[in-house]
């Protein structure tokens, strides 16, 4: 799994479901073939915003953004996610946006093939700023 995946996956898990980090560490862990001991618990600390050296709490990863800027092709998304290859560049970050008409034509139908979003990006981060606020209040 590349790093720039395993930040996101780290940051939506935490941020925008507010998962605990010791959650994602533990199966980052058991499930990936080169998970280091040391590293891995150091880099979901980072992404919570916790432990020695951590990321400012309100560095919170937009997934869709990340993938355009890193993936602009999407060739990463083609390879590991094969239920979008066929969707137009346009909309490969954004399958949830695309019309029916580019939907079928990829062979995808939201909900079946591929799901929609389990969460509203914006409403998740403001969410996650708002409970490390309410953190901050009980000191």
């Amino acid at each position: 799994m590349h790093n720039r995946v395993r930040m996101i996956t780290a940051s939506f898990l935490i941020k925008d479901l507010l998962i605990d980090w010791r959650e994602g560490e533990s199966w980052f862990r058991d499930t990936l073939v080169d998970a280091d001991p040391a590293a891995n618990t150091a880099n979901w600390q980072w992404v919570a915003g916790s432990g020695a050296d951590a990321s400012p709490f309100f560095r919170i990863f937009n997934p869709v953004l990340q993938g355009e800027k890193f993936d602009p092709d999407g060739g990463y998304i083609r390879t590991f996610v094969p239920e979008l290859a066929a969707l137009d560049s346009k909309y490969i970050h954004r399958p949830f946006e695309a019309p029916d008409t580019v939907l079928k034509r990829a062979g995808i139908e939201l909900g079946r093939d591929f799901p929609r979003p389990i969460v509203d990006h914006t409403a998740a981060r403001q969410r996650a700023l708002d409970a490390h606020a309410s953190l901050k209040k009980d000191d």
